[in-house]
């Protein structure tokens, strides 16, 4: 009896179409085969399984499936609670899927959206990130870091030809195009204590990676050279300073070496070697050099001119086209030069605008505080003349302003690793633009290192080309490790300049000063790092390039 009540308490709510294909809970003309109405504010539909609620439909359109979830479920989306499978009966994570998966959305790893030419990667713990597709740039062995945060990508290493312990491979650098080159200063070939090599590099169009192709020693090398201690490279030409070489019978005089490739063969050839006008042993001719079409800029920055001891001197040099002889253009000092000035100690060239350094000017004052010195070509004369002397903003005593100096069109970029900015020798770097209205050069900005500390020495390289400046601090202390060191790539945008990236090797450890030199082309936005205190001070160099 009781049962013949309750079916009949149950009819009073469920109405049946003509055909009986169709049922209806809270309506008189369901439309489908079961159609539910609930009231205002009431939930249509939950199954139980005893007390648990196994499956509910809110009032709000949202339904979950494997719990009750009343506060969690959001209106008209659906909450899963455990593993789903599309196409399969097992599934072992939160969606398994048998079959392909077609989104016109986006997919985001870990809430990052992706950007051109990256792919998903695993992390190796479970989740994901987005990463540089190598098949896409052929760029080496990957990237640094969050590809989804980075800016630079094409990462790679590469080492010297026959490279051995205690090479310092890296010692310095210079790229142009799709060929760059280093120095092993301490290189012990060919029977040779520190004779120091230089190796040109090529990059495989095919493959974009660099190959080294040409290691190259001083010519008539002796024991002690460091060749490569400064180069510089540019298009077809390549300049290589050797600043302990003995020329003529002089003791650490000092020399420069041309070399012009071979644009059939590819080959580096020896154009010539150049030395110091009236030169004298201790020189240190070639202690810094810089190359620029047919010009190219050699710092002596021991040189003892006038009877002043080791006030330093620069070089401009010009090739003759008709018989390919780099001449002398005569020699620069600085203005107002004293002993131990070491002008000379840093240069750059780029069309007819020439930049000296001299570490250790008195300037203003201030006890070698340093300063840069801009020279300009004179079109009618052809003579050098110096248009301006730069001192570092706030300078105080032992800044190394003009350690290291680059020029591009209408700026010049000078580094000061011995500047205290907020901590002792963290370094900086000052950039000038020339007024194009007085053609006064004027301090823009000076740039510290990232998380400064004491003793970066931030700025011990530079690099500069067009509006992309590249600076190492090789004795940063990231990661809690020491001296492994950093890179920091700068853009201009107008009169703004921006930290593209501060980066370290992606493996890094303690002593590998990393940034010991760099170098970059804004032209291709490929550039290059010296780490020599890699692998037991054999030294190693990377390559990479800017978005």
């Amino acid at each position: 009896m009781k049962t013949i009540l309750v079916l009949l308490f149950l009819f009073q709510f469920l109405t049946f179409d003509a055909n009986g294909q169709a049922v209806g809970i809270g309506t008189t003309n369901p439309s489908d085969a079961l159609h539910i109405v609930g009231a205002a504010n009431d939930d249509p539909l939950r199954v139980q399984v005893g007390t648990a609620t196994k499956l509910r439909i809110f009032n709000n359109g949202g339904t979950s499936i494997g719990t009750n979830n009343s506060s969690g479920t959001p209106a008209n989306g659906l909450y899963v609670h455990g593993n789903t499978g599309l196409g399969i009966s097992n599934p072992s994570d939160k969606l398994s899927v048998d079959g392909n998966i077609n989104t016109t959305g986006e997919l985001k790893a870990n809430g990052q959206s992706g950007e051109a030419g990256q792919v998903l990667t695993s992390n190796g713990n479970g989740t994901m990130s987005w990463s540089v597709n190598s098949s896409i740039d052929n760029n080496g062995n990957g990237t640094w870091g969050d590809c989804s945060l980075n800016s630079i990508t094409d990462y790679q290493p590469s080492a010297s030809i026959n490279s051995e312990v205690g090479d310092r491979l890296g010692w310095s650098v210079a790229i142009s195009g799709d060929y760059a080159m280093a120095s092993a200063l301490e290189d012990d070939e060919p029977n040779a204590n520190i004779t120091g090599s230089i190796t040109f590099y090529k990059r495989n169009n095919e493959s974009n990676i660099w190959e080294p192709t040409q290691k190259e020693f001083n010519p008539m090398y002796e024991a002690s050279d460091r060749y490569g201690i400064g180069l510089s490279i540019d298009n077809d030409f390549a300049i290589v300073g050797a600043v302990w070489d003995d020329e003529n019978g002089l003791e650490d005089t000092g020399s420069a070496s041309v070399y012009k490739r071979n644009v059939t063969t590819g080959v580096w050839v020896l154009q010539e070697k150049i030395t110091n006008p009236n030169k004298a042993a201790n020189d240190n001719f070639g202690v810094r050099v810089a190359i620029s079409g047919d010009y190219a800029i050699v710092g002596a920055y021991n040189d003892s001119e006038n009877g002043v001891n080791f006030c330093g001197s620069a070089t401009i040099f010009k090739r003759n086209s008709s018989t390919n002889k780099w001449e002398s253009q005569g020699k620069i000092l600085n203005t107002n030069y004293q002993a131990n000035d070491q002008f000379g100690n840093s240069v750059s060239i780029s069309g007819d605008y020439a930049i000296i350094g001299c570490v250790d000017d008195t300037e203003l004052g201030i006890l070698k505080t340093g300063s840069a010195t801009i020279m300009k070509r004179n079109p009618a004369t052809q003579i050098w003349e110096k248009i301006a002397k730069l001192t570092n903003i706030n300078p105080e005593s032992n800044d190394e302003f003009g350690r290291c100096v680059s020029i591009s069109g209408n700026y010049a970029i000078v580094s000061a690793p011995g500047d205290d900015e907020g901590f002792v020798n963290n370094g900086s770097v000052v950039i000038f633009k020339r007024n194009l209205t007085t053609n006064i050069w004027e301090p823009q900005i000076k740039l510290i290192n990232s998380d400064s500390d004491n003793e970066d020495g931030f700025g011990n390289f530079i690099s500069f080309s067009n509006e992309y400046l590249i600076v190492g601090t090789r004795n940063d202390n990231e990661q809690n490790l020491t001296d492994n060191g950093s890179v920091s790539i700068y853009k201009r945008y107008d009169t703004v300049w921006r930290l593209v990236q501060k980066f370290t090797h992606p493996q890094s450890n303690s002593n590998e000063e990393f940034g010991t030199s760099v170098g970059i082309d804004a032209n291709n936005l490929r550039f290059i790092v010296g780490s020599q205190g890699i692998q037991n001070d054999s030294g190693l160099l990377f390559f990479g390039k800017v978005k």
